[in-house]
């Protein structure tokens, strides 16, 4: 009952849920075509026994990687993780699975009816995934076309044109594709459409002449900052490592980015 209140919990917001729509319209062949809290119908039905099966099939040591950040000595740490890990059995035959997509070349779009005072627009488009160790172009890309106020989208639609009160853009690096999102506040939703032309003509500009020495600068150093800030963090530190180990096999990967 209480993962249900958080099923509910989000689906009053509505941001997320178009994210979550968008997913499964983008891939409707793929795991990510399901959200990770699961459906109401899966909660009501799903018995201990399942969890224990599942829990068994996939909670190995040769599925499981440890990250360890701060200040201990590697040697004790290593010692203190084989004392209590040792005796769990791995299970030598156990492979991860490889999901297939069907790529589309057309468009979808997916529209939620809320009754809110202010439209939002999620425009989506599917990127190789973190596999593909390319998480440095795609932050760089992100920085230049829309993450802040002086990003290019930022100028040219909200403070140029005055369409939009807002605009955003933001990847999700999932590992076997991503997705690049823009996420725009419009003025009016009849801007909808112009909005949409000033994306597509300014990606396509990008394409075909690349960026301005500025914007790249600028993209450097903001990427540096927020280098530095995950290397005070140490728990996001854990996770940036983790997740870029498990996506590339490089536990040195997220140190290489500039």
């Amino acid at each position: 009952k209480a993962v249900i209140q958080e099923l509910k919990m989000g689906r009053d917001n509505y941001t997320g849920t178009i994210i979550k729509d968008l997913l499964s319209a983008i891939f409707p062949d793929h795991p990510y075509h399901y959200p990770v809290i699961g459906y109401k119908q899966d909660l009501w039905n799903i018995h201990s026994e399942d969890l224990h099966k599942f829990y068994k099939k996939h909670y190995l040591p040769n599925n499981a990687t440890l990250v360890i950040v701060g200040d201990v000595d590697p040697d004790d740490a290593f010692a203190a993780a084989e004392n209590s890990f040792w005796n769990i059995e791995p299970n030598k035959e156990y492979k991860k699975e490889s999901f297939y997509w069907n790529t589309d070349i057309v468009a979808k779009s997916v529209t939620l009816y809320r009754d809110v005072a202010q439209p939002a627009c999620l425009f989506a488009w599917a990127i190789p995934g973190a596999k593909t160790k390319n998480y440095e172009v795609l932050e760089f890309a992100n920085l230049i076309i829309g993450s802040g106020k002086a990003s290019r989208l930022y100028r040219k639609i909200v403070d140029e044109e005055q369409i939009a009160t807002s605009l955003e853009s933001f990847t999700w690096n999932l590992f076997d594709h991503g997705l690049f999102f823009i996420y725009v506040e419009p003025t009016d939703i009849e801007c909808i459409d112009q909005i949409k032309t000033i994306i597509n003509q300014e990606l396509q500009s990008i394409c075909d002449n690349g960026v301005e020495d500025k914007e790249l600068e600028r993209a450097l150093s903001l990427a540096q900052t927020q280098f530095y800030d995950l290397l005070e963090n140490s728990q996001q530190q854990a996770y940036a490592l983790g997740e870029a180990y498990l996506a590339t096999g490089s536990e040195d990967y997220i140190f290489n980015f500039f």
